[in-house]
């Protein structure tokens, strides 16, 4: 596996190393578009290549390290602290994890033919926009990598996903910085996000936070899910399974304490919804992960 042409297309899971580092891969191809998701392991920093070719949008799903960013040799390009990136068509780019293990992300490469469809918005697909956060992207990528990981998955619905990410990449509003009505401000969800990461290991309820968010119970259902891109009950779903990858990295703890350590019932719970987020059961995870130095 040397480069992001080595893909096969139709649901199958190849593994290999890229660059040194460790990575597996599947990929589905759909009418304009080619939706992979990538894991990439390293012993410390992670550094990936990506190879010109088609525009292409990354999307970066789970992390276990201390920060991600994808880099471009433009020099004037704006960093912010989101997740999504989008390179233009036949731009060299490279994925860059500072001291991170892990990394699980997105690639969406839409055709040449596909983006002349949108020669009205040929500005926005001719410049890099790097680490920005937009949740409507980030769920759209959510749904696009959990079809890609299935057995079967019908190609209208993978076509029709990405379809979406590229009318909200080159049509959709720039997300407001917060504080509007109906957004939760940045503090808010700083404060939100530090409550679930401190408190992952019993049941969490929303009203508390809600609370944590100086916002009544439904008030907050609406603002969370406009400002993440997805609910409440979700997103502690989505921390509880980045602590598991954590700690099963970190340490030699039995499936069934640790699922109890991270909210989780019983360690089948833990496997159910770990094979739904990430494809494959932890223990298998575990094997090819944890042993790396």
């Amino acid at each position: 596996m040397s480069g992001d042409g080595d893909v096969v297309d139709d649901g199958t899971m190849i593994a290999g190393c890229v660059g040194g580092v460790k990575c597996r891969r599947v990929s589905r191809r759909w009418r304009g578009v080619t939706a992979t998701v990538e894991e990439l392991h390293g012993g410390g920093s992670i550094r990936r290549d990506i190879d010109p070719g088609d525009a292409a949008l990354h999307v970066v799903l789970e992390t276990v390290g201390r920060s991600t960013d994808i880099r471009v040799a433009s020099a004037a390009v704006e960093r912010q602290n989101g997740v999504v990136s989008f390179v233009p068509a036949d731009s060299p780019a490279m994925l860059y994890g500072e001291r991170t293990r892990y990394l699980r992300h997105l690639i969406l490469r839409f055709d040449r033919s596909l983006i002349a469809k949108f020669d009205e918005d040929a500005d926005r697909l001719c410049r890099p926009r790097l680490m920005f956060a937009e949740p409507r992207l980030e769920a759209l990528a959510r749904l696009i990598a959990e079809a890609c990981l299935r057995d079967e998955v019908d190609r209208h619905y993978g076509e029709s996903l990405s379809l979406a990410a590229l009318l909200v990449l080159v049509r959709g509003a720039e997300p407001p910085a917060g504080g509007s009505a109906g957004n939760l401000a940045p503090w808010q969800i700083r404060r939100v996000e530090a409550y679930i990461e401190a408190n992952l290991n019993r049941r969490i309820a929303i009203g508390e936070l809600a609370a944590a968010a100086q916002l009544s119970s439904s008030h907050f259902r609406r603002a969370f899910k406009k400002a993440a891109g997805t609910s409440p009950r979700r997103a502690i779903l989505a921390a509880r399974i980045r602590h598991a990858m954590r700690l099963m990295l970190e340490g030699g703890e039995c499936l069934a304490a640790l699922a109890v350590e991270v909210g989780f019932a019983d360690q089948s719970h833990l496997a159910r919804h770990f094979k739904r987020m990430v494809g494959e059961n932890p223990s298998a995870w575990r094997r090819r992960h944890a042993r790396e130095p």
